[in-house]
């Protein structure tokens, strides 16, 4: 089993176990590695980021620290 396989598992027992801790991580994770993204790319990252989810999908808006 990789890595990323072993990560998934304990992701899945961590849902069962805590699932709203394990939310939070993903958040976390997500909103992480996207703020890094955009930072590499040159943007500004101290405003609100808003993410269209297309259409039929949610938009995601990430608020910046205050």
């Amino acid at each position: 089993m990789n890595k990323s396989e072993q990560i998934l598992e304990l992701f899945k027992d961590l849902m069962h176990e805590d699932r709203e801790e394990a939310l939070s991580i993903s958040a976390g994770l997500f909103v992480g590695a996207y703020v890094s993204h955009l930072e590499s790319e040159g943007h500004v990252v101290n405003k609100d980021i808003k993410i269209n989810g297309g259409i039929g999908q949610r938009n995601i808006t990430i608020h910046a620290l205050n």
